[in-house]
């Protein structure tokens, strides 16, 4: 007799039930349940259920002498109270399951589905109800038989073959119910389902369900999943006739019948469900059609079909629907699956398949049932394999039940009686354990419960009295099960060495579930996030026997880069994605395979850079770049770009489309270059800008000339009134100008030309000057910011032409002098204008419009007055555009930011070009800085804290962009939010609160600049 695990508790539920029928606790009945509770499987379950069912139920069970309470009854209702905290539950909410014990449950007679009494009542009853109710139907029934089985199962009074063969014919039962159920609603609608055949003639299209795994097998488990595939009779085009709405195509028919059977078993109510449905056995898995017809199985299987494919169909069978299709089927397969004729490479394709489950239950000790090493799973496999190797030549061996194929292979010889008889005596002990497991909570799991009670009460349902004999038992069964498993291939278990942890994740063996903690212990953040990703991997790689074999190669290598990275958990997230974009690409992967090495490449990319990790996964070829980037420290130079960029467009001269594709094309790859380089150290903020600046010029050039050959062909060449060429000039501004480009700027453009006139030569009549560039300049930034099947090139911004929007989208350069010298500028226009520079077009006009600028309105037209009104905008600015929600600042507009030392510069070499002239050809603040550094403008150590924030400025932009994707620029005031970032910046690891209190120091001491040397410009006279 056992003990209570917890006296008072138990104490406690005996006192309620004394109270409630009004007895004393030493009143016979209460005595005789105490001891019967302590002869239960677990006591403490027993009385805790007992008390709650008695309260939910008082009517039923007002005194002792209930029936409930007596013989077989309570003998029944103890052994399921002791047993489960699911079946309680349900009988606290549906009194009458509480009836079962009452009875003496039968198991389903040896009957075909749709032949089951219990079927064709409940086929009757489903008649004219909604879809609500026949979801409750489908589940009352359930719950109803899964009591009664696991009652049947605890009391011995049927045959493990018996119990595993009614919960299989449960299943069939409920989806043959919702098949049906399903066709009626859709035809209704629909109509009937039609296919054509090769001659055009209809004909009735079918369906059916086809039971796969443990269902298959007829060997379903408590909480087994049904795996099914959908399948119906013809991929030929077809339509349904004779609906209430409009004729629908044949396989969206059956596709939505597909998912209709799905969610009747699988979803959830309050009910629960019927079965959890898992369809990832069809072809392409989660991401493939949901249903498929007969020919379309056949080209799958025939082409691209996997071995452990072969092992998953031995068991296919029909368990709704159309029996008839379901033999065409099997006979379609039966080549594919049983091989009369076994080559090398067949036999190394299962050889492996066996080395896939030794590898996965080594790391599983005794306590998982399934999956553990000498678990269910491998006596499972140990018939399957038999049957791959040589039920091609004898048919008799294509048997879906575990005891019949044993009975076979002893009467074959495959193997000896007494053999098949322990096997099928370890199989059956297993799956009753693995069953006491599942009916304690409905659970799907195979593992033995870490607690001991937990253990005791399944040791006691098993027949043991003492928790260590049933231990021993379950190694001993566990240890010969695994010796005959090895005997596969002549395998020496004892000599062969664990397979890396590594190699496991990738070997295709293990759900979803069971990675989760694999890839915990190999360190990821997020385990379950990285299972999925995995997952998601496998699922491609395991359709090619080859990919995946290499994968498995370099998984230890791809492993410890991950775990090495930044950020392992974004690195797989962003791998995933590469890999199934360059899945498609074999080069790129072989590139991998090749020179493991090369993923060091993609680390930094994929572990510190979703934008940079996009691009690349929306362009995998680009992985070449990356690679050939390693044996590269420089930039190209101007020249190197515009041989690139000719090169790769020559071809689209008359092509404008392809030509806006391929500049597109080229801005990334080398997007993508100049990212690498600046996430890799090898180049700074500084250099990136530049570079950044420069692809854009070469890009807008490329894209200028072209156009304007084509209109010249249209519309003739532009010609002034003297007949001399026309000329033309786009000017940059702002930070294109500036030759300080980020990751993410716009481009600040103007159009100058000089000279009123008209086209001449065109295919297309005339144009006057003006209007000529004006299309020119609209077709340029049309071709600049419309997205293409490789996105946005760059957005334009021509606002900072004279008059903005309602001026002119191309100046005449005497229109540009005009607005000057009638003091219509204000003086933020001729402040813009320093960032002023030649981008393309006629050089020559650009320097009449520079000479212009420099001398009328740039030098002499600044003193204090512009000054102060330059401080004041900035401080404008700062209130209108640097306010950002509590927990923030603006590192651009807020105070301190970046605009205060660029508005500084811009002031301050205006100021010095009075002296020094040669400071208006400086566009770049980091070179402008370094002059007035030169000059003495500043303190000497004021100039170095200016150049040092600014980069400090600039870096933050463009990290935030690479690392983040983020454009904006106000910054969280939170340590916590930022370590990733200040890793990424200098600041060492969970660096966050060191970056802020940098962050706060360069702010201040920005603004103190900013006030310093504002004060005594605006002194200046």
């Amino acid at each position: 007799m056992g003990q209570f695990t917890d006296e008072a508790a138990a104490l406690h539920n005996l006192g309620v039930l004394a109270q409630r029928w009004g007895i004393a606790l030493d009143d016979p009945f209460l005595v005789d349940l105490r001891h019967r509770a302590l002869t239960s499987y677990d006591g403490d379950l027993f009385l805790n259920n007992l008390e709650r069912l008695v309260a939910s139920h008082p009517d039923r069970f007002d005194s002792p002498q209930v029936p409930y309470f007596h013989g077989r009854s309570f003998e029944a209702l103890t052994a399921l109270l002791s047993s489960s905290i699911f079946i309680p539950k349900l009988m606290q909410r549906h009194p009458e399951y509480i009836d079962i014990v009452l009875g003496r449950p039968r198991p389903y007679p040896r009957q075909h589905r749709y032949e089951q009494r219990d079927f064709l009542r409940l086929e009757s009853e489903m008649e004219g109800m909604d879809e609500s109710d026949f979801m409750q139907l489908l589940r009352g029934y359930r719950n109803q038989k899964m009591i009664e089985i696991a009652l049947r199962e605890l009391q011995g009074a049927d045959s493990l073959e018996v119990l595993l063969g009614d919960i299989s014919m449960l299943a069939e039962i409920t989806l043959e119910l919702a098949y049906r159920y399903g066709w009626k609603s859709l035809v209704a609608l629909y109509g009937e389902p039609h296919y054509l055949d090769y001659h055009g003639k209809s004909f009735p299209a079918s369906f059916a369900v086809i039971g796969l795994g443990k269902l298959g097998g007829t060997e379903l488990n408590y909480s087994s999943d049904v795996d099914i595939i959908y399948l119906y009779d013809s991929c030929y085009q077809g339509t349904t006739t004779g609906g209430k709405r409009k004729p629908i195509e044949t396989h969206q028919f059956f596709v939505n019948l597909s998912k209709l059977i799905t969610r009747y078993l699988g979803n959830v109510t309050e009910d629960g469900f019927v079965f959890r449905v898992d369809l990832r056995l069809r072809p392409d898995g989660d991401t493939g059609e949901i249903c498929l017809g007969l020919q379309s199985y056949e080209n799958y299987y025939g082409t691209i079909g996997q071995t452990w494919e072969r092992s998953m169909l031995i068991k296919a069978r029909c368990v709704a629907g159309c029996d008839q299709l379901v033999t065409q089927f099997r006979t379609m397969v039966r080549p594919f699956v049983f091989r009369k004729y076994m080559d090398e490479s067949s036999i190394l394709a299962i050889r492996e398949l066996k080395e896939k489950i030794d590898t996965k239950v080594r790391k599983n000790l005794h306590t998982n049932v399934k999956l553990g090493r000498g678990g269910i799973r491998e006596i499972e496999f140990f018939l399957s394999i038999i049957q791959l190797l040589y039920g091609g030549k004898e048919p008799r061996l294509r048997h879906h039940s575990t005891l019949r194929c044993l009975d076979i292979f002893t009467e074959l010889h495959y193997i000896e009686r007494h053999e098949a008889d322990e096997l099928w005596q370890c199989y059956e002990f297993l799956r009753r354990v693995e069953h006491r497991i599942q009916m304690h909570d409905q659970r799907q799991s195979h593992t033995l419960p870490d607690d001991e009670a937990s253990q005791v009460r399944i040791a006691r349902q098993m027949g043991f009295e003492r928790l260590a004999d049933f231990l021993a038992e379950l190694q001993r069964i566990m240890e010969r099960v695994h010796q005959r498993f090895a005997t596969l291939f002549h395998s020496d278990d004892t000599n062969h060495e664990d397979t890396p942890l590594a190699q496991e994740i990738f070997s295709g063996n293990y759900s979803r579930e069971e990675l989760v903690p694999m890839l915990a212990a190999f360190g990821f953040d997020n385990p379950r996030q990285a299972a999925n990703n995995v997952y998601s991997i496998l699922e491609r790689s395991l359709k090619i026997n080859t990919e995946s074999r290499r994968l498995r190669e370099i998984s230890g290598t791809l492993l410890e880069k991950l775990v090495a990275s930044s950020d392992a958990d974004m690195a797989l997230t962003h791998f995933e994605r590469f890999y199934h974009a360059a899945a498609g690409r074999g080069g790129v992967l072989k590139l991998i395979y090749d020179v493991p090495q090369a993923l060091d490449i993609f680390m930094p990319v994929f572990s510190g850079s979703p934008y940079l990790s996009a691009l690349i996964n929306r362009h995998p070829e680009m992985v070449d770049i990356l690679v050939s980037q390693q044996e590269s420290s420089h930039l190209p130079t101007r020249h190197e770009l515009e041989e690139r960029i000719v090169k790769l467009t020559s071809r689209a001269a008359s092509d404008m489309e392809l030509l806006l594709d391929q500049l597109r094309y080229f801005k990334i790859t080398e997007f993508v270059r100049i990212a690498f380089m600046e996430l890799s150290g090898i180049i700074d903020v500084s250099a990136s800008t530049a570079a950044l600046s420069q692809l854009a010029d070469v890009i807008v050039d490329r894209l200028y000339h072209a156009l304007y050959a084509e209109m010249v062909i249209r519309y003739g060449e532009p010609r002034t009134e003297s007949e001399a060429p026309c000329p033309f000039a786009i000017v940059g501004l702002g930070k294109l100008g500036g030759c300080e480009l980020n990751y993410s700027s716009d481009l600040d453009l103007i159009f100058l030309y000089q000279g009123a006139g008209q086209t001449t030569g065109g295919t297309h009549g005339t144009l006057r000057n003006n209007e000529f560039f004006i299309r020119l300049v609209q077709r340029l930034i049309n071709g600049l910011s419309v997205a293409t099947t490789h996105g946005v090139c760059y957005k334009v911004d021509a606002r900072l032409r004279p008059n903005g929007n309602s001026g002119s989208l191309v100046t005449p350069l005497d229109g540009f002098i005009s607005y000057h010298t009638n003091a219509q500028a204000m003086t933020w226009e001729k402040q813009m204008l320093l960032k002023a520079r030649f981008i393309c077009g006629d050089a020559t006009l650009y320097a009449t419009f520079q000479n212009y600028r420099d001398e009328h309105v740039l030098l002499g037209a600044f003193g204090a007055s512009q000054f102060r009104e330059i401080y004041d905008m900035r401080l404008r600015i700062e209130q209108e555009k640097g306010k950002t929600r509590e927990g923030f600042h603006d590192y651009k507009a807020g105070r301190g930011g970046l605009i205060d030392i660029e508005f500084l510069c811009q002031c301050e070499q205006l100021h010095g070009a009075r002296e020094n002239p040669w400071l208006l050809e400086m566009t770049r603040t980091f070179e402008i800085i370094d002059a007035l550094a030169a000059l003495h403008v500043w303190e000497k150590a004021d100039s170095d804290k200016i150049r040092e924030h600014y980069h400090f400025f600039r870096s933050l932009e463009n990290m935030l962009k690479i690392f983040q994707e983020n454009t904006s620029s106000a910054l969280a005031m939170n340590g916590a939010a930022h370590h990733a970032l200040a890793a990424r910046m200098g600041f060492g690891n969970n660096g966050g609160e060191r970056f802020l209190k940098h962050y706060r120091t360069v702010t201040t001491e920005t603004r103190e600049f900013f006030e310093k040397y504002f004060v005594k410009l605006m002194g200046t006279s």
